[in-house]
């Protein structure tokens, strides 16, 4: 009944240990109903899905060589209970002009039996050359730095952004402007420098560029989202980190964006 469901959301965030606190921030009930979202808890991943706008606002997961690994402790929570059964509607892309954006990606899907089950939850128009440029070649570095020998893990957040005045697909799905990704990078203790961060804030158009043009600080991120990545996490420098971007990184970055201008020329 509505008593206990409510006595369980009061309870719910004494074991979300796993879960960032800029979820905690928009998980409880009223906040839940009131922007009327969906909030889906599963051991690998984490969505904050906005069933006003039908895309996933916040995605989180983590890599370790190359494959998902826990977050949370709880083995499910669907979060608000108005949508405990609330499928998310599918949309065929092949006539739109835009993509399945996957915001954690499928090749992690097998490894995951909740992966099929909110699929959909996932999923959010992208423009093509989004998709199959920058937001494909991010991924990949993504991937490539969980497989590197030196590193733990590697944490990844990212969402869409849009407003009122955004685009809608069918007069139903909108279209994010934008999407965020930020990364942190973690390290074994024997490696310097120990975590390095960097995020991303890429426009959802046909003439998107090299991913370099759109690194932005986690902190430039966070005042844009209204989220606060990574408190969970014990670092002791997290803050410093949040507003200077990896420059090992952005250097390496910056070079493939010129070797690749050069090679196109």
């Amino acid at each position: 009944n509505l008593c206990n469901i409510r006595k369980m959301v009061l309870l719910v965030p004494f074991f979300l240990l796993g879960c960032t606190q800029a979820v905690l921030n928009h998980f409880n009930e009223e906040i839940l109903e009131k922007n009327n979202d969906a909030f889906i808890l599963v051991p690998k991943y984490t969505i904050l899905y906005s069933s006003t706008f039908l895309y996933p606002k916040y995605v989180e997961y983590k890599l370790s060589k190359g494959i998902l690994t826990n977050i949370n402790k709880p083995n499910r929570v669907l979060l608000n209970f108005h949508l405990a059964n609330y499928n998310a509607p599918k949309y065929n892309f092949s006539e739109s002009g835009f993509e399945e954006g996957h915001l954690l990606p499928k090749r992690y899907f097998d490894s995951i039996h909740e992966g099929v089950l909110y699929e959909n939850f996932l999923i959010s128009p992208q423009t093509e050359k989004l998709n199959s440029s920058p937001w494909l070649v991010i991924e990949n570095l993504i991937y490539n730095l969980s497989i590197d020998t030196n590193i733990s893990n590697v944490h990844v957040i990212c969402g869409g952004l849009s407003d009122s005045t955004s685009k809608k697909l069918n007069n139903v799905f909108t279209i994010p402007d934008y999407y965020y990704k930020v990364v942190l990078v973690d390290r074994k203790e024997n490696i310097f420098p120990r975590f390095e961060i960097f995020g991303y804030l890429l426009p959802n158009k046909t003439d998107v560029k090299c991913k370099c043009n759109y690194i932005k600080s986690v902190k430039e991120i966070e005042e844009i989202t209204g989220f606060n990545f990574f408190q969970n996490l014990k670092i002791s420098n997290i803050e410093n980190l949040k507003k200077n971007n990896s420059t090992h990184l952005n250097t390496k970055c910056n070079q493939n964006c010129i070797q690749k201008s050069k090679s196109t020329k």
